[in-house]
């Protein structure tokens, strides 16, 4: 079966900037993040869907990139902090980066907010906000194959499974296409 590759949203379209949710609220990533970021990506329990965890140089290196990029608000990606709503603290990130075959979705969530439904909320008011707005008609998102909860996630949110854009030998991949949002 053959995708049709979605257009890229035209230089005018604008990352979505705070957002709230009913366990979640996003916010772009801000130098205060930098621990947080750090945490994450060097954490091999967090990584083990991913990559390997960075090195300390190279998370300081990935952070400062993350944080420009996110600064501009039709840059080729943005982060959001996710903040639990109960208690207020920090439960991990959530990417947003535009590519040639549309918007790709992701979250890193720290394993003490993993199961709690955070990247379920997360990723829904993020859809609800990408496509409020013309621009963009899919969102996709890709795990490694071996990842149950994550599969479980994608199908939870309404993403439908579908051939990788690119050589992605372990990953799997998940479209959600806007008519079949039901946000």
């Amino acid at each position: 079966m053959t995708r049709k590759v979605e257009k890229v949203p035209d230089a005018g379209w604008v990352f979505p900037g705070e957002l709230a949710g009913t366990r979640v609220a996003l916010h772009p990533l801000r130098a205060g993040d930098r621990a947080l970021f750090e945490s994450l990506y060097g954490d091999p329990r967090v990584m083990a869907q991913v990559g390997a965890p960075l090195a300390a140089a190279r998370r300081v290196r990935a952070f400062d990139s993350a944080l420009a990029d996110s600064a501009d608000a039709q840059g080729s990606r943005r982060l959001w902090r996710i903040q639990v709503v109960e208690g207020g603290d920090a439960g991990g990130l959530l990417g947003l980066s535009r590519g040639d075959h549309g918007m790709e979705v992701g979250a890193l969530l720290l394993a003490s907010a993993q199961g709690r439904g955070l990247a379920t909320d997360a990723i829904a008011v993020l859809a609800r906000a990408v496509f409020a707005s013309p621009g963009v008609d899919r969102l996709w998102a890709r795990h490694r194959t071996d990842h149950p909860a994550a599969a479980a996630l994608m199908r939870t949110l309404g993403f439908r499974p579908g051939p990788l854009p690119a050589d992605g030998t372990g990953w799997t991949a998940w479209f959600l296409d806007r008519p079949a949002y039901p946000g």
